[in-house]
């Protein structure tokens, strides 16, 4: 095999052999994986790692769950939601008179409209106080804003109250679409203990830091 360094296409500051002497740092989130190590190892001479954060572990504090959803089996257990409160979707694989049950199509459908149920009830059992909720796009966090909301009354979020019963479903949005000015309220209340759910995308919310 050849490999084509693209390094020697760089202008060198000054001659080889002198103090002057080209450098390229590389920097990733993901340095740790053998492929990445291989890949800088082959095309650099004599790299040195810099490494500020060390391997990737978790915290004995931390506890790891998973709960499957299997879209024919349905809610592995009882939600406070079931029979109140129908979520809204994508629509991407909204059913239709010619979508087979057994289909694909039909079982994502599921898994979108169980999940929501699913956060309700996980929330619930585990007595959580605050929950950071993660959505794969901005209209996923509409929806999942919309049926929290109307799960606790359907009274949206819009400061802390200062009388009267709070929504127990309390929730705020952390996503792209949303304005900066919103998104760092947002914030705000949700580390000021206002809401109990922070729905984000995955981009948004990186790099917050919540105590």
């Amino acid at each position: 095999k050849t490999r084509v360094c693209c390094f020697c296409r760089i202008k060198r500051a000054a001659s080889v052999g002198t103090s002057r002497r080209m450098q390229v740092s590389l920097f990733s989130a993901t340095l740790h994986t053998d492929d990445v190590r291989r890949a800088v190892e082959a095309l650099t001479e004599r790299p040195t790692w810099v490494d500020l954060k060390g391997k990737v572990t978790i915290p004995d504090t931390v506890h790891a769950l998973i709960c499957p959803v299997f879209a024919h089996e349905g809610m592995p257990f009882k939600s406070a939601s079931l029979g109140r409160v129908e979520p809204k979707t994508d629509g991407i694989h909204a059913p239709s008179a010619t979508l087979p049950r057994h289909s694909e199509q039909f079982a994502s459908q599921r898994v979108k409209e169980i999940k929501p149920h699913l956060v309700v009830a996980l929330a619930d059992a585990f007595k959580m106080e605050t929950c950071l909720v993660f959505c794969r796009t901005n209209l996923d966090c509409d929806n999942l804003e919309l049926f929290l909301t109307s799960c606790g009354g359907g009274r949206k979020f819009v400061g802390k109250a200062e009388s009267g019963k709070e929504n127990p479903y309390s929730c705020v949005v952390l996503a792209g679409m949303r304005s900066q000015e919103e998104r760092n309220r947002n914030l705000a209340h949700f580390k000021a203990g206002d809401v109990r759910f922070l729905i984000c995308t995955d981009v948004a919310a990186r790099g917050i830091d919540i105590h």
